[in-house]
């Protein structure tokens, strides 16, 4: 028989996270404590690193899910990556008013006379944004 996941070693946050995860999804609490572990790396990335010769690594981890289909991985990890999905969703909103934005003064720039592509309205172009991807799509194989 397989020892029980050692929920109480999560802390007093964590922990009862993954044990109420665990009772309303109908999963075991090894599963519901993997996607709150991934959701919880993913969270700290942007906040702390890791420095080893000089080099700088995100802090990581590398997790696979073994579980057959149908056993709730993928309600696992929505229910732990619903603040990071709604902080990407807002994100895009931003992006896309920033993209907007660029784009206009990207036209503004564009020659007055497009006969004379020196002459060019002095308006600084600053970098395009970038696209904010912080969830991958669902790896199942």
């Amino acid at each position: 028989m397989a020892q029980p996941y050692p929920v109480q070693a999560l802390g007093g946050i964590l922990g009862p996270a993954v044990e109420r995860m665990a009772e309303v999804i109908g999963v075991p609490q090894a599963l519901a404590a993997q996607s709150v572990l991934a959701a919880s790396a993913l969270s700290t990335q942007g906040h702390a690193g890791l420095q080893l010769d000089g080099r700088s690594y995100p802090l990581s981890l590398y997790l696979i899910t073994v579980a057959a289909s149908g056993d709730r991985k993928t309600a696992a990890d929505r229910c732990a990556l619903l603040p990071a999905r709604q902080w990407e969703r807002e994100q895009w909103q931003r992006y896309r008013e920033q993209l907007a934005s660029y784009r206009a003064v990207q036209r503004q720039t564009q020659p007055i006379n497009p006969a004379d592509p020196d002459r060019t309205n002095s308006v600084p172009l600053e970098a395009e944004p970038s696209t904010p991807r912080l969830i991958t799509t669902d790896r199942t194989i």
